[in-house]
């Protein structure tokens, strides 16, 4: 993370020498930042993913929420080092795409699910997305949706679904926005 001052040259003063670093674990097959959120407060609130292959077990995905001060210090009051993981096991993986934080601290991540039997998340035939909530503390709302995930029911006739982003209201309700690719209709997919 990086600030620049009004006049676009880097602020020294903010965590070390203008900058603030996050690391991932090891093993990390893939990894990268969705979002970055400053409160009213100077708060900052960064939320990323990382997916790793854990052997017979598939992908394990993590939605990694993180929390600073506005000078660049981690929140430790939020978490372990200002960090909060959500773990989303699954054969294929899910790929965060976007994410909301809301005044009250609370998040909102949306992301895709690869279904069982397909070998990557991105670029896969067959993508459903999913919302999680996740609680000002940083701990995954568990009514929220089943068991604190809501997964997007495919259109009838759908192939593929990818999600593009979404927007959370005032009242906590959220609006989802997917591109979805119908199943071929002829034999040659080519001539639909």
């Amino acid at each position: 993370i990086y600030r620049l001052t009004p006049s676009g040259w880097i602020d020294k003063s903010f965590g070390v020498d203008g900058r603030v670093l996050e690391f991932y674990a090891k093993n990390v097959d893939a990894a990268g930042a969705s979002k970055i959120d400053v409160s009213g407060a100077g708060s900052i609130t960064t939320v990323s993913w990382s997916v790793a292959d854990v052997g017979k077990r598939g992908r394990q995905s993590r939605w990694i929420v993180r929390r600073f001060m506005s000078s660049g210090a981690a929140e430790t009051t939020y978490g372990l080092f200002g960090v909060r993981e959500i773990v989303l096991d699954h054969p294929a993986g899910y790929w965060l795409v976007d994410a909301a934080v809301a005044p009250d601290g609370s998040a909102t991540l949306a992301g895709t699910l690869a279904r069982e039997g397909t070998e990557s998340v991105e670029g896969s035939e067959a993508q459903q997305s999913v919302v999680v909530r996740v609680r000002s503390s940083g701990v995954m709302d568990l009514s929220f949706g089943l068991n604190g995930i809501f997964k997007v029911p495919s259109p009838a006739g759908a192939q593929k679904t990818n999600l593009y982003g979404f927007g959370r209201r005032a009242d906590g309700a959220i609006d989802l926005a997917e591109v979805y690719t119908p199943k071929p209709t002829r034999k040659d997919p080519y001539l639909d």
